[in-house]
This record gives C-alpha cells, structure tokens and sequence, in this order.
C-alpha cells in the first residue's frame, strides 16, 4: 500500500554545465539558478492559455518560459504543437532550426485526435511526445497521487461518519453524450438495477458550467461531495492510460469512484481505490454490490482508507509536472547542437493511434452487446 509507484515522475537532473545550441551557454549563477531564459513556444488555442505562467512554478530554477509570441518560434528552444487546435495554414516552417524540439502535445484519446491536422503532421515533422500516456516521452498527466509522508491516521469513526451524512447512491456528471466508449448505454443498463443522478447535457440535472481548473470548488461538486456516495468515472473513450480529472479532482469529495476496466486503472491508483466494472458478470450484478455497500457501510468505508497514505494532485498538477519535465529535457539536450526525432515522434500516426490501446464501444460490451 505504501509503494511509491502512482507518484509523478521525478524531474530530469542536470549537468552541472551545459551550453545551449553554442549561441546562448547558461551556468548556474550566483542565486542557484541557471542565468539563460529558453523559450517555449506554444501553439494552444485560447482557452489552454489560461494559468500557462503557472505551468513552470514549479521548476522556476531552470528559467524557462512559456510564450505565444511567434516573432520568437526562430530562436525557442521548442515549440508546442496542440493537436486539437492547430490549423494546417498557421504553422511553423517544417524544416525547424538545429537546436529545436517540435513537440506533439496533446490530452484527447487516439479517437479524438485533429482531422486535417494530424495527417499532415504524422510523419518527419515532431521530435518530442507529450501527453497524459506514460509511454510518451514527456508524461503529463491531468492529475497524479504523491505519497504521503507520514501516513495520515484516520479512525475508523471518522471515515464511518463521513459515510452516514452521504444518503444518495450514484451520481454522474456528463458532458458529451455519443461517445467512442459508448459509456451512456452502460449507465443507461445500470439505470434498471440502482438509481444513477445523471447531472449535465445527457440527463435532466443540471450544473453551471465551470473551467477544470475551478470544478472542485463548484456548487455541483460541493453538493455531490456532501450527498454521494459513488460517481460513474468512465471517460469518452476507453483507452490505456487515459484517466482524467474526474478521478484526481474528486479525491477528497470521499466518492468511491465506478470505472469501466480494472487494468486500465490499476497501473495509476491503488488498490482499494475504486470499483471496476469490469469485475462483475453484468450491470445488475454491479448494482447488486453497489447496494450491498450502501448498506453496509464498514464494507464501503474500506475504499477509503489508501487516502491515507496517498494525497491528489489534482487537475492542473499534472501539467505542471510535464511542463517541467519538458524543461529539464530541453535543458538536458542542450549541448547535443542537433536534435533528432525519438521513437514515438518519428510517426505520430502509427504511435499514437495504432499503439492506442483503446477499446471502441467497450460500454456497450459490458452490457453484453
């Protein structure tokens, strides 16, 4: 229980020296940082704008800089590509400068990717992979568990106690309703045996819409925080990996989250953490234990108790994180005078779709469909 594994990756250590691409050599200076600024350029839409000089709060003694300013796409030292928002008539020249990385970034599943886009850029044009995958080459994920230390010692009382003041079941909170995971036909099955709250455009609950930076704090979340006792935590699509906010910014709502396959979660969360679907014969029989730790509440408390020893970084922690693995990467490969294309980058195509590990409409076939 107390293994180190769902941490966020450590931080790429550095040469005590390292010049960069020979124009702009960097030393540590006298406050211990280092004195040369890279830049990193970003090519996201709008809305991915936001909180962008809080991604590198957290690695500030590497002194690198997020900018979205183009007259600088010559001299960064990378340049991020947002798959979801790029157009293919506002891009960067292919052939990049010699010290460049051309950085494929990107938080959707393989079955969201960008149309035209995508299959301009998929082969010979990025270096670099970055995304919630942990076979990327810069792991950024929307959230990570970090190990307490000490463990906390909550008593049993204390978690009962928690449980008693939730007397609802089952809440869902949905924006997108016809997705590639084909989740809404699982819900809809489940719907027959115990009652699921379906909050959002796919059911008749509403909540005010809110950015994924702010969710934890809203009215909604307070409420289901106070009232739930499990939320339905399958994503769009049904893919290795892909584990969003939903799970890490829910973490102390004290809600045993439902997710639709045990071995696609396992690697990220510990044991004890959540209910896979994919453990039960049926919906029905799902429910069945569902309503058995309803009512027996030591039983249902028992999910509680990794909160222990592991506490959530919650939606945008994880950025933060990748943002500064980036930075150490860059600063890592400065000296090398020529960047080359890593294994993922080489074709995105094959990479990120074929290597996918996604399972289209694996709702439906936990139904039995």
């Amino acid at each position: 229980m107390r293994d180190n594994k769902f941490c966020g990756r450590g931080q790429i250590s550095l040469a005590a020296k390292c010049p960069l691409a020979a124009k702009c050599p960097w030393w540590p200076n006298g406050s211990g940082q280092i004195s040369c600024t890279l830049n990193i350029v970003s090519l996201m839409g709008q809305l991915e704008r936001t909180g962008r000089y809080e991604y590198l709060k957290y690695c500030k003694e590497l002194n690198c800089h997020i900018t979205f300013n183009r007259s600088l796409v010559k001299e960064s030292a990378a340049i991020v590509h947002y798959d979801r928002t790029l157009k293919p008539n506002d891009l960067p020249p292919r052939k990049r400068q010699p010290h460049q990385h051309y950085v494929f970034f990107l938080m959707e599943s393989a079955h969201y990717v960008s149309q035209i886009a995508f299959k301009l850029l998929q082969k010979d044009y990025y270096t670099l992979t970055m995304s919630f995958r942990r076979d990327s080459d810069i792991y950024s994920p929307f959230g990570y568990l970090k190990l307490r230390n000490p463990p906390l010692k909550t008593s049993q009382s204390t978690w009962l106690s928690i449980a008693v003041s939730k007397r609802k079941m089952i809440v869902w909170a949905v924006s997108y309703c016809g997705t590639a995971s084909q989740r809404e036909l699982f819900v809809a099955e489940l719907q027959k045996y115990v009652k699921v709250d379906v909050y959002g455009h796919c059911g008749p609950l509403k909540c005010p819409k809110t950015t994924l930076v702010n969710m934890q704090y809203s009215k909604c979340e307070k409420m289901f925080k106070e009232n739930y006792k499990f939320y339905i935590a399958f994503e769009n699509s049904a893919c290795k990996d892909f584990v969003t906010e939903k799970i890490f910014n829910r973490v102390e709502s004290h809600m045993v989250p439902i997710v639709p396959k045990r071995s696609f979660y396992e690697p990220l969360l510990p044991k004890g953490s959540f209910i896979a679907a994919d453990d039960f014969k049926s919906p029905k029989e799902l429910a069945d234990y569902i309503h058995y730790l309803n009512s027996n509440l030591t039983a249902y408390v028992e999910y509680y108790k990794w909160k222990d020893y592991y506490e959530s970084i919650p939606f945008p922690g994880g950025f933060h994180m990748g943002m500064c693995q980036l930075c150490g990467r860059l600063r890592a490969d400065a000296d090398i005078g020529a960047i080359y294309p890593t294994e993922s980058a080489k074709d995105i195509g094959k990479w990120y779709i074929e290597r996918s590990d996604c399972i289209p409409s694996y709702g439906k076939s936990l139904v039995g469909g």
